[in-house]
């Protein structure tokens, strides 16, 4: 990754391939068979995270920096939904505390439900399937709105 011309970093995606499996000139896996398009699901997934914490910074007119960007890595290791909310509560500064509070109880109803759900795991079936959890916990119909409130922050996440 670079940050200007004299200053980069290079990142581990953890994903490995063969030099004729590369394409140069578009800066993709090619998409020979389906273990390859999954790489490269994983490596767009990782750069749009990237990208997306590099957004945010600058809704708070802050600079991504290696420093920064070595931090978001290292937080966000472990690669699950569930972690990347955590990690945004931890660094909000912005929310007031009922808020927040609201938040973390719906993070603790998200993790009782899955602990580790991936992102490219959330889609319409994950979200009905919490709302049928949600609706075994006996919470009110309002309650429940709520947590639905919350999570579609996330997963509509700038």
């Amino acid at each position: 990754m670079y940050f200007d011309r004299k200053t980069r970093r290079f990142l581990s995606t953890g994903e490995k391939i063969h030099q004729d499996q590369w394409d140069e000139k578009n800066s993709r896996i090619k998409p020979l068979d389906k273990l390859l398009i999954d790489k490269q699901s994983r490596l767009t997934d990782m750069l749009n995270g990237i990208e997306t914490y590099e957004l945010e910074l600058i809704r708070r007119d802050q600079v991504l920096t290696p420093a920064r960007l070595e931090e978001f890595m290292n937080r966000s290791g472990d690669g699950t939904f569930n972690a990347f909310i955590e990690n945004e509560l931890k660094s909000e500064k912005v929310l007031k505390y009922g808020t927040t509070k609201g938040h973390w109880v719906m993070l603790r109803k998200l993790n009782e439900f899955s602990p580790g759900i991936k992102f490219h795991e959330i889609n319409y079936d994950l979200v009905h399937r919490f709302d049928q959890f949600l609706h075994t916990k006996d919470l009110g119909t309002n309650t429940i709105a709520d947590h639905h409130k919350v999570l579609r922050r996330y997963i509509s996440w700038p």
